[in-house]
């Protein structure tokens, strides 16, 4: 997931330059919400910070498979009432 994270933010940086090294503000990130998780499997939002008025939320599902694990990731932004104002 780290590696995810990463890519993530790396991708957002070439997109948008030093606009969101300016505007990514870590203090307000959010809980790491766990939605389902089992011996094979975990499903849950992990937040990566608060740019532009918006939280960059990545939901997630790791699925382990004999060969290793399986990473499904979306990026979501979400508008987060009160935080960051």
């Amino acid at each position: 997931m780290r590696a995810v994270e990463a890519a993530v933010i790396q991708i957002l940086k070439e997109k948008l330059g030093h606009r969101l090294e300016e505007e990514f503000l870590t203090p307000y990130v959010c809980d790491t919400v766990i939605q389902h998780s089992s011996d094979y499997m975990a499903i849950g939002t992990k937040c990566l910070g608060y740019a532009f008025d918006l939280h960059i939320h990545l939901e997630y599902t790791v699925t382990e498979e004999t060969e290793g694990c399986f990473i499904v990731a979306t990026v979501v932004p979400t508008r987060v009432e009160g935080v960051g104002e």
